[in-house]
């Protein structure tokens, strides 16, 4: 039987021999568990300070400046509008999020944060760091830089029939 060994800068691999062949599905089911390990951590953290999912990822996306409309704010986390409505009907109660009027549209209310909100963001993003850490503590920097790099093209998709610049190529 073979022995794994990892040596920084490369993933375990059977010793004497090529890295083993992966489908797609497992590798689907290995993405997908690393994702729960992740959100479990992370929410068992948060959940320790009060802090639900849904609130971490309103705060967070509230928290990049932009001062954005309740619609917008729904589409981009991909809710439903009674959602978000009742996670910042919440927020509002407690003095993390305002409701603002919409200088170009009168009609029209942007969510920000307040500095309580400002304050309760600057524990979020304490607490990530601390989870992050203790998840990627067995990782090297080297392959911290090669899992994010891989992470970034798998989040960008495959490259579209428009977008690749061989296709032309091969009519």
């Amino acid at each position: 039987m073979a022995v794994a060994s990892r040596t920084e800068g490369s993933l375990p691999a059977t010793a004497g021999s090529a890295p083993p062949d992966v489908d797609a599905v497992e590798l689907g089911e290995v993405l997908v568990g690393a994702w729960h390990t992740f959100t479990r951590r992370a929410s068992a953290r948060f959940s320790q300070h009060g802090l639900s999912a849904a609130r971490v990822r309103v705060i967070v996306a509230l928290g990049r400046g932009e001062k954005l409309r309740m619609g917008v704010l729904a589409e981009q986390l991909s809710v439903t509008g009674r959602t978000i409505t009742a996670l910042i009907d919440a927020l509002e109660a407690e003095g993390i999020v305002a409701r603002e009027p919409d200088p170009r549209d009168r009609r029209a209310l942007r969510l920000a944060l307040t500095d309580e909100g400002k304050r309760v963001l600057r524990k979020i993003r304490k607490l990530q760091q601390e989870v992050s850490e203790e998840v990627f503590t067995t990782f090297s920097p080297t392959q911290r830089a090669e899992l994010a790099a891989l992470l970034r093209l798998f989040t960008q998709g495959p490259p579209k029939p428009d977008d690749d610049p061989y296709s032309a190529q091969c009519d």
